[in-house]
């Protein structure tokens, strides 16, 4: 039997320029997922998100769903249909440091 459960998986306000890891699938499970980004500063920021399949050390240009994205000052934008198996991950970065990132949808255990 499939198990479903809706839930927060995370939240973080990453330091400017450094990419920080929002979320890892946790092992045998899978997530389909959205991931909100709100720019709490009156001035434009610009983020990256990156979908880094399991084992992968290092972020790489094929990962990216945004990057280095313009966002307005106290704007936001979701990022919605995300699919992620075991393992995997979603990195993000702020190179303000003005924005924060929230990943929300359903835990699937198959």
């Amino acid at each position: 039997m499939v198990t479903q459960t809706p839930r927060i998986f995370a939240q973080q306000f990453p330091t400017a320029g450094i990419d920080t890891n929002l979320f890892t699938v946790t092992a045998g499970h899978n997530a389909q997922l959205t991931v909100f980004v709100a720019n709490h500063s009156t001035s434009e920021d610009s983020i990256s998100v990156a979908l880094v399949p399991e084992g992968t050390a290092n972020t790489t240009p094929p990962n990216y769903i945004a990057y280095q994205t313009r966002i307005l000052g106290n704007g936001c934008i979701a990022f919605a249909g995300l699919f992620l198996d075991d393992g995997d991950q979603v990195r993000v970065n702020s190179q303000g440091g003005a924005s924060s990132f929230v990943a929300t949808g359903v835990d699937i255990i198959p």
